[in-house]
């Protein structure tokens, strides 16, 4: 929090340093939306924010009048001011680092088991670098429980697939794209294809992930959406249980692309599909959720990592 102290007969004006980091932003991105998106707020959040702001300085900062968005000559003062005040925030923040206690206590964090296909064990390993004194538990299972987790509060953070969450209750921090491929076994006739239309499987015997993962969901929507009710011979809970059925030529299934190659399983062959279904792997917390500090401390860190990729 910031404080103006007043001199002789001025007001004393209070303002979060968000509130001017999210005014930059916007200045910056030159959208309210694509600001609320880097910051991963809702767009409403950051109208009430920069309102609150306007009312605090007495001031409108930015032209409502037409579409685009433009400062008011009070705003590109402010604009002068905002970027002196986060360019010595930060500088603050570096020259305390070595002095700040060193965070301890516990992490909790629950997660669909592809930690190793999409890097999240590499995620884990730098958020530990930085603060060794925080034990980090880690809770591997399937996608329903791990929602069924989320909104019974016992754990706040998670990484799953954003397919088949409300959007509208959740806060995410995108991690990984991935898509559907088609993994048959290398002596099938669909070997000789570069790619396959999933109206081509509908006849096939399709060994899937269990009912309660992310997976098994998807590809039964993608294939009632194509008309047509999957043959589905096996379910297992485990990919190289999966893959091994089917180099044994005892069908054929659909796995997320990184995933099924991270086994790198010379006696099956890897088919994209002609119209891609894709998937994203995120960290996700419920937009209600307050977070402890060590869990502000990994949102921040996952953010961080993942905006300075995207530059």
């Amino acid at each position: 929090m910031l404080l103006f102290i007043p001199k002789r007969n001025m007001l004393v004006i209070f303002m979060d340093i968000l509130q001017i980091k999210y005014f930059y932003y916007i200045v910056k991105l030159g959208s309210f939306s694509e600001a609320a998106a880097e910051l991963n707020i809702s767009q409403s959040s950051l109208s009430k924010r920069i309102s609150s702001l306007e009312n605090e300085l007495n001031v409108m900062l930015f032209d409502r009048t037409t579409r685009r968005v433009n400062l008011t000559d009070a705003g590109k003062i402010f604009l002068s001011f905002s970027e002196k005040i986060l360019f010595e925030y930060e500088d603050i923040q570096n020259k305390l680092k070595d002095f700040s206690i060193p965070a301890k206590g516990k992490l909790k964090i629950s997660t669909i088991p592809v930690m190793s296909q999409y890097n999240i064990t590499s995620l884990i390993s730098g958020f530990k670098e930085i603060y060794p004194g925080i034990n980090i538990f880690i809770n591997e299972t399937e996608y329903k429980s791990i929602l069924y987790s989320l909104y019974d509060s016992e754990y706040s953070l998670a990484f799953l697939r954003t397919n088949y969450i409300d959007m509208d209750k959740f806060d995410i921090i995108p991690i990984s794209t991935d898509k559907l491929s088609v993994c048959i076994p290398k002596n099938h006739p669909f070997a000789s294809k570069k790619s396959i239309d999933i109206n081509e499987i509908k006849n096939e015997k399709l060994i899937l992930l269990d009912q309660n993962s992310g997976i098994y969901d998807i590809v039964v929507s993608a294939c009632k959406s194509a008309c047509f009710e999957p043959n589905i011979l096996y379910t297992n809970t485990r990919i190289e249980t999966i893959i091994g059925l089917i180099a044994a030529g005892e069908g054929i299934s659909l796995l997320m692309d990184k995933v099924v190659r991270f086994f790198n399983n010379p006696d099956i062959y890897i088919l994209p599909l002609s119209k891609p279904i894709n998937s994203t792997i995120a960290l996700v917390k419920l937009k209600k959720q307050k977070l402890s500090s060590n869990e502000k401390l990994f949102w921040n860190y996952v953010s961080e990592v993942f905006s300075k990729k995207n530059v």
